[in-house]
């Protein structure tokens, strides 16, 4: 079924139509929107929504993953791994920018919750400081109430193109 419904899978920007399905499915995981539907990247398959995320161009080459989620019943099927490369290797496609993509190196950084972290490394992350975060993010987990249970890990991932 991994192959088939990976096979199916097609990587495109929500329309508003897609909120109240992308909304469930991010708040089966504690998440919610973060902005508007079309700001968000999904898989859909057959017209249904299987995974989201959010990537945001915080200026010159740098960009910050805000979210990334899959449903539960198609975890371990790829999907997951699939959007990510997709917003990682072309962030500019699908943050709403008019950049064009012609960078010599640009860089993206997350928090991965404790859990996900090994699966952010799978695809070239690796684990930064708090601090090497835009400043918008670097205080986002203090004061949360769910961060002993999250166990926020900060990350990053930098390209260089050739």
């Amino acid at each position: 079924m991994a192959n088939n419904l990976r096979a199916r899978a097609e990587v495109t920007l929500a329309r508003p139509e897609d909120g109240p399905e992308l909304q469930a499915l991010l708040q089966d995981w504690g998440m919610d929107l973060a902005g508007e539907p079309e700001e968000h990247a999904v898989i859909k398959v057959d017209g249904r929504i299987f995974a989201g995320g959010k990537i945001t161009w915080l200026g010159e080459n740098s960009f910050h993953l805000e979210l990334l989620a899959v449903k539960r019943e198609a975890r371990g099927q790829g999907l997951g791994g699939m959007l990510l490369l997709e917003l990682i290797k072309k962030p500019w496609a699908y943050c709403g920018s008019l950049l064009n993509g012609k960078f010599s190196t640009y860089r993206v950084t997350n928090i991965a919750r404790g859990e996900a972290a090994g699966f952010y490394r799978q695809y070239g992350f690796r684990h930064c400081l708090f601090s090497d975060l835009a400043k918008a993010y670097q205080e986002q987990c203090d004061g949360c109430p769910e961060r002993e249970a999250c166990r926020p890990v900060p990350m990053i991932y930098i390209q260089e193109v050739s």
